[in-house]
């Protein structure tokens, strides 16, 4: 048999000599190579990613080896290297499986039916798992939106305010969530130049292990100089929804066996969300422009429960324009409410910089 498979190397050629002990494949031709079945390969139009999601970690090959990966779930190693065009993509093929094996992402076994795939699923009891809430002129009946998110099983919360937010209100927003299901309640608020403030914000998080502050549009050196566990100071704005939906590196997720499972199967942003805008209005994002009602006469539970409102989780990257062919889409949240096209619900990103076609962040 034979795959017409022409390797491009991850090493040059010298560096072949590089290893100081290399395997000897020819001693496995009898065996598969079985990749773990908790990292998971995703190709992309140029480069494809490993995603370990035990070890949390990520490594990129080019993508022209993933058709190596669907050989191995089914032929033995002796099998491929006879497939193989020539004698370099043989020493090219010894240092793929190599470096599979540096990288400890797969073993050598006699019978890959033995070593089933993990069944790509995602289930949880909550049917809200996280919810925003933002703050500008209104401030919202805490108690009311903690009590339905309850009902739901919410267990993570993001309260964004974007003006100045006294301590005497966080600490009201804290005691509306305490003692209830919540893992979580993250704020998001304006830094103060003010000793007493950041003090008492310091306090508010050691009694309150559940809490978690990031405190914006703060001094470059205040950023440089923060070390404070659970609270972040951090140099950029949010002044409004309209910071949502930048997509870098650094909002990608570490890798992990939930969240690769919600983002294969699911919006990374929207499923099982709800949110609170500043007027109170209930919508996917707060960023989006349909409400489902107000929170002054509507029912968090029931808006959740709603076929409507629940349509947009079901949109993941693989049928997203240009994510779909995006080695990052199973660590990235995506964001359904700045598109690249209006009129297509199905677009990229708009705030979405990398082009996975040539490898590069144009922003």
């Amino acid at each position: 048999m034979n795959y017409n498979v022409t390797l491009i190397t991850i090493y040059q050629i010298n560096q072949y000599q590089k290893f100081k002990k290399m395997i000897k494949v020819s001693d496995f031709y009898n065996k598969y190579f079985y990749v773990f079945s908790d990292c998971f390969v995703t190709n992309g139009a140029k480069q494809l990613s490993i995603l370990d999601t035990s070890k949390g970690k990520i490594y990129f090959m080019n993508s022209d080896y993933y058709y190596l990966f669907e050989l191995m779930e089914k032929e033995k190693v002796g099998d491929i290297i006879l497939s193989l065009n020539s004698s370099i993509d043989v020493k090219y093929f010894c240092l793929f499986i190599q470096k599979l094996i540096d990288l400890n992402v797969g073993i050598f076994v006699d019978d890959i039916s033995l070593f089933p795939p993990i069944s790509k699923k995602w289930e949880v009891p909550s049917l809200i798992t996280n919810s925003i809430v933002d703050i500008r002129d209104i401030f919202h009946d805490f108690d009311q939106i903690s009590n339905e998110l309850n009902k739901c099983r919410c267990k993570h919360v993001q309260i964004r305010a974007f003006d100045f937010l006294e301590i005497c209100k966080i600490n009201n927003i804290i005691l509306s969530f305490k003692e209830k299901s919540f893992l979580s309640v993250e704020f998001i608020i304006k830094y103060i130049e003010e000793d007493q403030y950041l003090k008492k914000v310091e306090d508010l998080a050691k009694k309150n292990t559940f809490t978690l502050f990031t405190l914006y549009g703060a001094p470059e050196d205040r950023v440089k100089n923060d070390k404070m566990k659970r609270i972040k100071i951090v140099l950029e704005n949010f002044n409004s929804h309209e910071c949502c939906g930048k997509i870098n590196k650094e909002y990608y997720i570490k890798p992990n066996i939930q969240s690769f499972m919600e983002n294969y199967l699911y919006n990374g942003c929207l499923n099982k969300k709800i949110s609170i805008d500043e007027k109170g209005e209930i919508k996917n994002c707060p960023s989006m422009k349909k409400s489902f009602g107000n929170i002054s006469n509507s029912s968090i539970l029931q808006i959740a429960k709603d076929e409507e409102f629940q349509s947009l989780w079901n949109i993941n990257k693989r049928q997203i324009k240009v994510c779909k062919d995006c080695e990052y889409r199973c660590i990235c949240t995506d964001c359904r409410a700045f598109l690249s096209d209006n009129n297509d619900i199905f677009s990229k990103p708009a705030n979405c910089f990398y082009d996975p076609y040539n490898l590069k962040w144009n922003n």
